[in-house]
């Protein structure tokens, strides 16, 4: 055996290849870890290094084979082994890191991965008759290469380390600092020396030891018994992490339908009761309705803040910024305080800057719902003393840097829970302020809101004296027209859009399959003096249309049969029907701008948002006839 090694020194590398081998298959057997296809594709790839290296160790010994055509058979497929048992090490190399990665690539590559090695088990057991790869010359004594040397002897190997290579690099941000350094050394030490090995020409044999080396590192950093139980409580908590994903998405997909549900009689509620105050002259029943109205409208600020919450949670809440009047915005928010504070003994001011500019650029809507909540809970929390609502900021080049101050004498904040001010369903000093309704979710949407928007709040706060908020927020200044120009523009003569302008001799027809919104929808509609059809029937709806020309089409979103959008697109299809240029207005849950500009896309030339609002449809209608 000595004078075996003296004779054939390259062998030395191999049996020191074997020790590496060894310890390692004899430690997945005494010490094993979690059994699954990761560590079964690690055992075969341990299981295969440890074949390569004897096949190499043993070898030579085919050149002490005595002559004759069977012996000469063994002698090649004693040689084809160390090919073979090299493919085998790096396929299920390659596999092993295709698991431990979780690696979701297209299913073709597996097929192809198995076409290789199956082209390579074919090739080696048939070479001893073919002698593709290679062959053995009696008359020197020694193997000479065949047609496909490279191409069967180690192109797989190469391919199956490109493989391992590219999937290394595409999960490379999701692997553990652990996991990079030991793949990527076994993957330069086990496809970097079957590329050089070609070019050695069977001088020195270095791919049992390398490779053999490589598994050795993957075992001392991946497949320690202490690294498994490691790697299992990842996984569960990654398990965990994506139930909770799905639990939540689920959540959020709930909310937003039930959102929708609830919006259709919504609808008729608010819609019916403003009919009654509009058309009842007895005193106790308008008081009741406008306590209708006040609880209706609460209700649906918090179906609104639901759904906020679950569009952020879903990461579905979107800021769509388009150009609006600061001036009209804050009137209309002081309006609001001014409601607000119609049966208590609280004062309110608007104190506005009014060298703004007026014009300007962002989400007028999500800006709006933010100080709306901030003026909400300012006239919750204050029973007596004053509400003050001021404007100010300062122009910088084309942008103008907002301050909005909502100043209050109410019950004020605990210094103690200031922390939790911004969280979701957290209301301050429930023992003293139990009385009042809020879902405790305004200020958390408000800010979260004012982030997306690249915006701040402040809170100053004093326990029993009062609080202080200000939101801090930049809008690009898109004319030179102040708000006091403003002002004075629409005192001069803007169009009064609070009622419907006579339309005598107009056809509108309304479709909608909630029978309680078509009545919202006529009552609405029939202060205009235009004759208004409604229809519940969405097919019934598309013969109407497609035979009797009408001036405005009013179509609700979501109903069986055919959809709003779809029934006004069968409409317009043709040229031929009497309305396929007829102004059409969707009437929809979705409140959203996006949802709007996507109305727009699919040819609604209006919009009216659910529950419907009388100075709403009264502007729609009014810019459309």
């Amino acid at each position: 055996m000595v004078d075996y090694l003296l004779d054939n020194i390259k062998v030395t590398y191999e049996v020191a290849a074997i020790f590496f081998d060894l310890i390692i298959v004899i430690f997945l057997h005494l010490i094993s870890g979690e059994d699954n296809k990761t560590a079964r594709s690690f055992r075969c790839m341990a299981y295969c290094a440890l074949l390569i290296t004897l096949a190499e160790v043993f070898a030579p010994l085919d050149l002490y084979l005595p002559r004759g055509y069977g012996w000469s058979v063994l002698r090649d497929y004693i040689e084809g082994t160390q090919f073979l048992t090299e493919h085998f090490v790096l396929y299920f190399f390659a596999l092993y890191i295709t698991r431990l990665t979780n690696h979701r690539g297209p299913r073709f590559i597996l097929y192809v991965n198995n076409l290789v090695l199956l082209y390579s088990i074919i090739l080696m057991t048939t070479n001893p008759f073919t002698h593709l790869v290679f062959n053995f010359d009696p008359v020197q004594w020694r193997f000479t290469s065949g047609p496909l040397y490279i191409w069967g002897g180690y192109a797989p190997a190469v391919y199956f380390g490109l493989y391992a290579l590219v999937i290394f690099i595409r999960e490379f941000k999701n692997m553990m600092q652990r996991e990079r350094y030991a793949i990527f050394f076994t993957i330069m030490m086990v496809f970097g020396v079957s590329a050089v090995q070609p070019t050695l020409k069977g001088q020195i044999k270095l791919v049992a030891l390398f490779t053999s080396l490589g598994v050795f590192i993957l075992y001392l950093a991946l497949e320690t018994r202490d690294y498994q139980k490691l790697l299992y409580t990842q996984n569960k908590l990654m398990e965990a992490r994506e139930e909770a994903a799905s639990a939540n998405k689920a959540k959020s997909v709930f909310i937003a339908s039930l959102s929708h549900e609830i919006r259709t009689p919504m609808n008729a509620i608010l819609g019916i009761n403003e009919i009654i105050l509009q058309n009842s002259k007895e005193a106790n029943v308008l008081n009741y309705s406008r306590d209708m109205k006040k609880a209706g409208t609460a209700l649906l600020s918090i179906i609104n803040d639901v759904l906020d919450v679950s569009k952020m949670e879903a990461g579905q809440f979107t800021i769509v910024e388009e150009n609006y009047h600061l001036d009209e915005m804050v009137d209309n928010l002081a309006k609001k305080l001014a409601d607000g504070l119609t049966n208590k003994k609280v004062e309110c001011q608007l104190r506005i800057k009014e060298d703004l500019p007026d014009e300007l650029y962002g989400d007028e809507e999500r800006l709006n719902q933010v100080l709306s909540n901030i003026i909400d809970n300012a006239i919750k929390y204050t029973k007596r003393g004053i509400i003050v609502f001021d404007v100010s900021g300062e122009v910088e080049d084309d942008f103008v840097h907002l301050d909005f101050t909502v100043t209050d004498t109410g019950v004020g904040i605990k210094e103690e829970d200031m922390a939790d001010l911004f969280k979701n369903f957290k209301r301050m000093d429930m023992e003293n302020n139990r009385s009042i309704e809020g879902t405790g979710l305004g200020l958390s949407i408000a800010k979260q809101i004012l982030s997306l928007m690249g915006g701040t709040i402040e809170v100053k706060s004093t326990y029993g004296k009062g609080s202080i908020f200000t939101v801090h927020i930049s809008q690009k200044i898109m004319s030179d027209m102040t708000v006091q120009q403003h002002k004075q523009n629409v005192l001069n003569g803007v169009a009064d859009k609070k009622r419907i302008k006579h339309a005598q001799g107009k056809r509108f027809l309304v479709v909608d399959d909630n029978e309680m919104n078509l009545k919202v929808a006529d009552a609405f509609l029939n202060q205009s003096k235009a004759t208004v059809k409604t229809m519940k029937d969405s097919q019934e709806a598309l013969k109407e249309l497609a035979t009797f020309k009408y001036d405005l089409i009013f179509l609700d979103d979501l109903m069986p049969g055919l959809n709003g959008p779809a029934l006004l697109l069968r409409t317009r299809r043709s040229e031929a029907n009497p309305n396929s240029h007829t102004p059409a207005v969707i009437m929809t849950a979705k409140t959203s701008k996006r949802d709007r500009k996507e109305y727009e896309r699919m040819g609604f030339e209006g919009y009216i948002a659910k529950p419907m609002v009388e100075e709403e449809v009264a502007e729609v209608v009014n810019s459309l006839i």
